[in-house]
């Protein structure tokens, strides 16, 4: 075998360098390169997540404020509604109505309470945040026109929520007066913080210490 010129030995070298920087390239660079791409993206994630949070931190005064606000006004519409309604409540608030618009209220009868609403907010004992009850009072009255608007603006304008689910009324031409019925509904909401409590009835002795000694 004929020895190899200094010609050829160079080449070789130089043959054997180009593969190992191919090689080098093929399996070092672009594996780097990839994995700074990689980093790359990352990093422009992170920037895009730090922008929005400067974003939100600079509007948290703005978020704040509006979410005072928004439970400002829903304590406002809770305040409404009463803590509850008994046969009792609905019969004093009838009296009242009585007193001031000179209806003159002839039959009541009542209907049990009804769940309308229940929030999907629960307490740590597992029941609901809210619960909103229909208390359903049916009347028969008499009353004069001015009367019946009086009524109406009564209904209206009590503190505690109610309306009028249904409403028929006649003239009676021997009184000059209005006699029908209507369907009051009375409106309760149940939640922490809102305690019913039983109405106080001044003036009615209401049981006695023995049932068997006459008076």
């Amino acid at each position: 075998m004929k020895k190899m010129t200094q010609n050829q030995m160079q080449l070789i070298l130089l043959l054997l360098i180009v593969i190992i920087m191919a090689g080098a390239y093929q399996f070092g660079y672009q594996n780097f390169n990839k994995k700074a791409q990689l980093v790359q993206a990352e990093n422009e994630q992170i920037r895009q997540h730090i922008t929005e949070m400067k974003q939100k931190q600079g509007q948290q005064a703005n978020y704040e404020t509006g979410v005072a606000e928004t439970e400002e006004k829903i304590e406002e519409i809770c305040v409404k509604y009463g803590p509850g309604n008994t046969p009792e409540k609905s019969i004093m608030i009838l009296r009242a109505m009585e007193k001031q618009t000179k209806i003159s209220i002839s039959h009541i009868s009542f209907v049990p309470d009804s769940l309308i609403y229940s929030s999907t907010k629960t307490k740590e004992d597992g029941t609901p945040e809210m619960l909103m009850y229909s208390t359903q009072v049916s009347v028969t009255f008499e009353v004069g026109y001015d009367g019946l608007k009086n009524c109406m603006d009564f209904i209206n304008s009590y503190p505690e929520r109610m309306n009028v689910e249904s409403f028929n009324i006649v003239y009676d031409q021997e009184t000059g007066k209005l006699k029908g019925a209507m369907i009051i509904n009375l409106y309760s909401l149940v939640r922490e913080g809102n305690t019913y409590t039983a109405p106080i009835v001044s003036g009615v002795n209401i049981g006695t210490k023995n049932i068997f000694k006459a008076k």
